[in-house]
Parts: structure tokens; C-alpha cells; sequence
């Protein structure tokens, strides 16, 4: 990690999985904690590798938000299927959450909560 201008280290990335309750739970209790130890400025679940959007994805996110806003650390969702941001955008998680979205240069954009794509 780099440590950014006011002393916040940048963004960390915490892969999410579409696996089991448990085992996604607890490899996310692993991965953030590793990651908030630096004092980050913001932890992105990339969502690369989750297809649908289930129950068990949505726990996860509420999961995460809750333990990274207690520390004041933003979370940013990376990289939805359009399939996983439209259900993410029905159960009102694009409202707490960051949505970035690739810019047509290949670099990644923030949008704010509840800002569409």
C-alpha cells in the first residue's frame, strides 16, 4: 500500500467470492482484516468473479460496509456484471455504497452512492 497525502493509505482491493455464506464471511474477515490495518482510505470488493448477485453477496456487502464505515474507511464496489449492479441498485445498496465504473481510457472512475452508469 502507498501511503497518500493525508496520511491515509490508498485503496486496498478485497476480491469477492459468490461461494457459501461461511466460507465468503470468513475469507472477508480475513482479507479486511489485513487490509484495515493500513488505515486505508477506501476498500474496494471487486466483484469480478460474482455472477449473480444472491443472498449471500448482499450480506457480505452490508457486511463489509458496516465494519469499514465504523473505521470511517469507504467502500467501493469494483467491477459488477450490469445483471449484479441492476439487482444491486433494486435492493438499495447503490445507495450506501460506491459504484466505480472503467472509463473508456481503461482507468477506473468513482461515482458516488447512488450514482448510475
Amino acid at each position: 500500500m502507498v501511503p497518500a497525502a493525508d496520511g491515509a493509505s490508498a485503496p486496498v482491493v478485497v476480491p469477492l467470492t459468490d461461494d457459501g455464506l461461511t466460507e465468503v464471511l470468513d475469507d472477508l474477515d480475513r482479507r479486511l482484516d489485513v487490509a484495515l490495518t493500513g488505515g486505508p482510505r477506501a476498500v474496494v470488493l471487486d466483484l469480478a468473479t460474482v455472477t449473480e448477485v444472491s443472498s449471500t453477496t448482499i450480506a457480505a456487502l452490508l457486511w463489509a460496509r458496516r465494519r469499514c464505515s465504523s473505521r470511517g474507511v469507504a467502500v467501493v464496489v469494483r467491477h459488477p456484471t450490469r445483471r449484479c449492479r441492476d439487482t444491486l441498485e433494486r435492493v438499495g445498496l447503490l445507495r450506501v455504497l460506491i459504484l466505480e465504473q472503467p472509463t473508456s481510457g481503461g482507468t477506473s472512475a468513482r461515482l458516488s452512492p447512488g450514482t448510475q452508469a
